[in-house]
C-alpha cells in the first residue's frame, strides 16, 4: 500500500507540473513583452501608421497609372499608304508610318474614314476646339484652319463645309465656291448618311421638306429636290430614285428621268430594265420596248387531291395545266397550257380545290374559291 501511495503522490506531482510550467511561461512571455512594447511602442505605432498610409498611396498611384496608360494608349486606322491616324481616350494624332513619328500634336478628332474612290486623300478633315479644318493628310501640315461648325472631305476639288448654320462648298485655297445657302437638313427617308461630296460633278442635297435632289458644281439643282432618296449606282452615274410614297424610278447619268418613280421595283440590267409594278414583272430595253412579257421571283408546280384510297388517304396528283408563281412574296396562277397569266400576284396562298378550282386568300386574309379563269365562284370563305 505504502508503494502505491507514494507513486500516486510523485504522479500528482508530475500532473501539477505539466499544467503550471506552461501557465509559468506564458506570464513570464506576457510581462516580457509588456516591457518591450512599453520601450518600443511609439516606433510600433509610427511603421503601422506609415505601412497603411504607403498601401492607400501606392493603390492611388497603380489607378494613375492604369489612367495614364489607357490615356496614352491608342488605335491606329490606316490613312493613306505612309500615314496612319491614333486615336487616344481622349483625342487624335497623324502617325507617319514610314519615319515612325507623330506629325500633328493632340486633336479631338482625325477623320480617317474616307476611302472612297472619288475622295481626295491629300486633305482631310480635323477638328480643334470644336471647330473643323483640313490638315495635309501625308505631312500633318495644318492647309485651312478649322473655322467651320462642320466640314466634309474634298471630292473633285471641292469640299461641303457649315458655317452659320448653312452648307457652302470651298475650294482647297478656302476660297468659297459654291455659296452658303444650303440648310443642313434631315433626310426624311434615311437609309445612310450623305457625304455632301461631289462625285463627277454632282452631289446629293436636301431642302427643307427633307427631300433629296442632286446639284452641279454652280450650285443649282439638276436633280429637283422632290425624292425621298437618291443612291448612285456604284461604279455608274446613273441613279435609283425613290419617292415619298417608296415607289422607284431610275435617273440616268444625263440627269434625264429614264422611268418615273411608280415601280415597285427596278433591276437594271446591261440590256434594259425589270420592272414590278402592281404585282407583275416584265423586262423592256433601253428603249422602253417589252422584251420579256412575263418574269417571276419563282414558279412551283401545284397538286389536289384526286381520289382516295382504301386507307382513306389522300391521293394527290399534279396539274399538268397550272403553276403557282411568286412576285415580292404574293402568289398568282399561271396557265403553263395556254402561256397565260391567270391571275397577278395578288393573294398570300394559293392552293389547289380540285383539277379547275383554287382555295386562294388575299391581303386581308379573305378566302375566296376561284376557277381557271380567275373568276370568284365563292366568296369569303
Amino acid at each position: 500500500m505504502k508503494t502505491i501511495k507514494q507513486f500516486l503522490e510523485a504522479l500528482l506531482e508530475l500532473i501539477s507540473l505539466i499544467i503550471t510550467t506552461p501557465i509559468t511561461i506564458i506570464i513570464w512571455l506576457w510581462r516580457k513583452i509588456k516591457e518591450w512594447w512599453k520601450k518600443r511602442r511609439t516606433w510600433v505605432k509610427v511603421l503601422l501608421i506609415s505601412a497603411i498610409a504607403l498601401f492607400l498611396v501606392s493603390d492611388d498611384l497603380c489607378n494613375v497609372k492604369r489612367f495614364i496608360n489607357s490615356y496614352n494608349s491608342h488605335w491606329e486606322h490606316y490613312l493613306t499608304d505612309e500615314t496612319s491616324v491614333h486615336t487616344f481616350h481622349k483625342g487624335a494624332r497623324l502617325y507617319s508610318d514610314i519615319s515612325e513619328k507623330y506629325l500633328t500634336p493632340r486633336y479631338e478628332w482625325i477623320l480617317f474614314s474616307a476611302h472612297h474612290p472619288d475622295y481626295d486623300d491629300s486633305l482631310t478633315v480635323f477638328c480643334k476646339d470644336n471647330k473643323r479644318g483640313f490638315l495635309n493628310c501625308y505631312t500633318g501640315e495644318i492647309v485651312i484652319e478649322p473655322q467651320y461648325e462642320a466640314a466634309w472631305v474634298f471630292s473633285d476639288g471641292l469640299a461641303a463645309v457649315k458655317k452659320d448654320g448653312k452648307i457652302g462648298f470651298i475650294n482647297k485655297k478656302n476660297e468659297i465656291v459654291i455659296p452658303f445657302k444650303f440648310g443642313y437638313y434631315k433626310r426624311n427617308y434615311d437609309f445612310d448618311q450623305i457625304d455632301y461630296a461631289f462625285h463627277n460633278g454632282y452631289c446629293y442635297m436636301i431642302d427643307s421638306s427633307g427631300l433629296q435632289g442632286v446639284i452641279d458644281k454652280s450650285g443649282e439643282w439638276r436633280i429637283e429636290p422632290i425624292y425621298a432618296y437618291i443612291n448612285k449606282n456604284w461604279g455608274r452615274d446613273d441613279f435609283y430614285v425613290i419617292g415619298e410614297d417608296g415607289k422607284v424610278g431610275y435617273i440616268n447619268s444625263k440627269m434625264e428621268v429614264v422611268l418615273p418613280t411608280e415601280y415597285d421595283d427596278i433591276i437594271k440590267e446591261s440590256d434594259g430594265f425589270i420592272l414590278t409594278k402592281d404585282h407583275r414583272k416584265w423586262k423592256i430595253d433601253h428603249d422602253g420596248n417589252v422584251i420579256i412579257p412575263f418574269m417571276y421571283d419563282y414558279i412551283v408546280k401545284m397538286e389536289y387531291i384526286a381520289n382516295y384510297n382504301s386507307d382513306a388517304d389522300e391521293v394527290y396528283v399534279l396539274s399538268d395545266e397550272f403553276m403557282r408563281y411568286c412576285i415580292n412574296g404574293y402568289y398568282g396562277i399561271y396557265n403553263v397550257k395556254t402561256n397565260e397569266i391567270v391571275t397577278p400576284a395578288i393573294y398570300i396562298s394559293i392552293d389547289m380545290f380540285n383539277k379547275d378550282l383554287f382555295n386562294v386568300q388575299s391581303a386581308n386574309y379573305s378566302g375566296y374559291i376561284i376557277d381557271g379563269k380567275g373568276n370568284i365562284v365563292v366568296k369569303e370563305l
